[in-house]
């Protein structure tokens, strides 16, 4: 608690905390466009991992790694 004094884990609604990772440019761009992605619900999730960009485009199916924002404009 001396980290987060505004935290409480006795609320019905607790605050969530989130851990951004430091992407280039071009890998921030494919980040930002798959998340978008996902708010227009063309694909289920994306996230980032090492640098790297993945999306699932259901919850059964295995997560992709995207390599150029064409790969994700194409969903």
């Amino acid at each position: 608690m001396d980290f987060f004094p505004d935290y409480s884990s006795t609320t019905d609604t607790p605050k969530r905390i989130y851990i951004n990772e430091n992407l280039t440019h071009y890998r921030k761009e494919m980040m930002d466009l798959a998340l978008k992605k996902k708010k227009d619900e063309k694909i289920l999730t994306a996230w980032s991992l090492d640098g790297k960009v993945f999306v699932k485009t259901s919850p059964t199916g295995r997560p992709r790694k995207m390599s150029s924002i064409k790969e994700i404009e194409d969903f």
